[in-house]
């Protein structure tokens, strides 16, 4: 349907066969469509600041989510390099021969 057409059926609908609306004009048509207006007006800004709010959050939420990785990486790190050390500490109580070296290991790891 081409543009013409759509604004023909619009004006035939909205007017008689002598060029008037099908109903007389109250005194309440032109406030009720200024409310129409101002209602539409809210609804489309309110419909922009959700789109808005929702991209702030969207970013807000990807960056705390990096902070979050990189600190469970960092914990990943430490309790490896923990854990090597405890292990390397077991072998070396092994190797030097020190029955009493093993038990204060495994007690600071909190084994």
């Amino acid at each position: 349907m081409s543009d013409e057409a759509g604004i023909e059926i619009a004006r035939e609908l909205g007017l008689g066969r002598h060029g008037r609306t099908h109903r007389p004009q109250s005194r309440w048509d032109e406030p009720v469509e200024i409310l129409e207006v101002v209602v539409l007006a809210v609804v489309a800004i309110s419909i922009a600041w959700s789109g808005y709010q929702a991209a702030r959050w969207d970013g807000l939420q990807a960056e705390l989510y990096g902070k979050a990785s990189t600190t469970r990486v960092y914990d990943y790190v430490r309790t490896t390099l923990v854990l090597a050390t405890v292990l390397f500490l077991l072998a070396l109580s092994q190797r030097l021969k020190v029955p009493n070296f093993r038990i204060g290991v495994l007690i600071v790891a909190g084994a």
